[in-house]
């Protein structure tokens, strides 16, 4: 499966606003270094010198994110990890002394089955589906008693106390409502359109085809000094120059709302 696609072709329309892991992925998938180390994962994982879990724990610990490196599903969207630290949606459990109230508490078990597990050491990240929007979690226990939830008193608190609230429906079998920190649709169109653009210049096409294709058929037909003056020409200067900034490093900024 390949991390790009037609750049021509417009974006269909998710089925729902894409969380801001999801956009970060798909920047951090043009990184050409990201590429080729996760192709080389891939290769490691097939040849058996190394578990799925541990590369892609790796690549997270290097990059901040990752997919799974599964030669059977490779760029799966739907399975992203991140690391915690630089996720305030991502919320920690651990062991917890027994809760007065057993039906009150949190357990492994009533977390439900996970859309999928990764294996860190002793810790698992874990994605639970939810149709608003999965809820992300790191679990560290040594058994299937009570959990208890850390919440850092820090300048995320109101983003980890909103996550938490997602949680406890979640678990209680009531609707969630969106994740925070979900992008406005101006913003995720701007970025998707972004990616378009990259995708466009890196298959050798030319700016102007670029504006032509992205924002307006008659650039198609400006002359020289025209095109060279135009809104259009600078638009996609701007797209490809905050484009490329996002692949190198500024997709993190993404994760905490920035």
């Amino acid at each position: 499966m390949s991390v790009t696609r037609n750049w021509r072709e417009p974006v269909d329309a998710p089925a729902h606003a894409l969380q801001r892991h999801e956009i970060a992925m798909r920047y951090l998938a043009r990184n050409e270094n990201f590429q080729a180390e996760y192709a080389a994962a891939l290769g490691d994982v097939e040849s058996g010198i190394t578990t799925a879990d541990d590369v892609t724990t790796w690549l997270i610990a290097s990059w901040g994110l990752s997919y799974p490196v599964d030669p059977n599903a490779p760029h799966d969207m739907s399975r992203i990890h991140v690391q915690p630290a630089l996720s305030p949606v991502t919320l920690e459990l651990t062991d917890t002394p027994a809760s007065p109230s057993p039906h009150d508490s949190i357990t492994p078990a009533n977390l439900g089955l996970p859309h999928h597990c990764l294996q860190c050491g002793d810790i698992q990240h874990l994605i639970l589906a939810n149709a608003a929007g999965d809820i992300r979690v790191t679990l560290s226990c040594g058994n299937d008693g009570p959990l208890g939830l850390q919440l850092p008193l820090d300048r995320d608190l109101h983003v980890r106390l909103a996550a938490t609230e997602r949680l406890r429906r979640h678990i209680s079998g009531l609707a969630c409502g969106p994740p925070p920190l979900l992008l406005t649709h101006l913003k995720q169109q701007r970025l998707l359109v972004m990616l378009r653009a990259w995708d466009g210049r890196a298959s050798g096409a030319s700016a102007r085809e670029l504006a032509a294709v992205l924002i307006d058929a008659r650039v198609a037909s400006y002359g020289a000094a025209l095109w060279s003056d135009s809104r259009q020409r600078r638009q996609i200067g701007r797209w490809l120059s905050d484009a490329r900034k996002l692949i190198y490093g500024g997709y993190l900024s993404l994760l905490r709302g920035e």
